[in-house]
């Protein structure tokens, strides 16, 4: 047993009684890659974790060896946002997409201004492979202006970008819904 293996038991098993959400940084895993949950049991050599996925759902449960813990978080902005979609599960997500009667999605900028005009969150992909998600909170013939929601569903300013630059728009899925969610949250509404 090593020092740093009993600082993982003592952290996990703290979280265990005030009911802390996890990060979980595993040996076998990849370095950016890890595990988010509820810590259920902590033994002496192992512990058993409630998986959530990133939209605060059950995941199943993993049994995890103490000795492979590489990094542990607790605390901060993105297990905050998991833990208000966790606890608003069954309330996050619209079953149906939004009404588009009449609506022709053909191009960006109809879907652009019909996002705009439902306020919903879309996903903007460029050539450089980067991706926006927030608001659209103004549209050009050729341009469109984003108001992006971080993960913790604070604003950030605005972002223009070409209409020719954009390569997909993700209009109302999960992952712009949760983040729509946590915004509404942070708001207080």
């Amino acid at each position: 047993m090593t020092g740093l293996e009993d600082k993982i038991r003592a952290v996990l098993a703290h979280g265990r009684e005030v009911g802390d959400l996890v990060e979980i940084y595993l040996e076998q895993e990849d370095a950016d890659c890890f595990q988010v949950g509820f810590i259920e049991n902590v033994g002496s050599e192992t512990a058993s974790i409630v998986s959530l996925t990133k939209y605060g759902e059950f995941d199943g449960r993993l049994i995890i060896r103490l000795d492979e813990v590489i990094r542990l978080h607790v605390g901060g902005d993105y297990l905050e946002s998991l833990k208000v979609l966790h606890e608003s599960r069954g309330k996050v997500f619209d079953p149906e997409p939004a009404d588009a009667f009449g609506k022709d999605f053909i191009d960006f900028n109809t879907s652009l201004g019909f996002a705009r005009e439902k306020r919903i969150m879309v996903t903007i992909h460029d050539f450089d492979k980067e991706t926006t998600l927030g608001f659209v909170s103004d549209l050009g013939e050729d341009w469109v202006q984003i108001e992006p929601i971080l993960r913790d569903g604070r604003s950030d300013g605005f972002t223009i970008f070409r209409i020719e630059d954009i390569t997909r728009v993700d209009m109302g899925g999960k992952t712009e819904q949760a983040r729509g969610f946590v915004h509404q949250a942070r708001l207080g509404r």
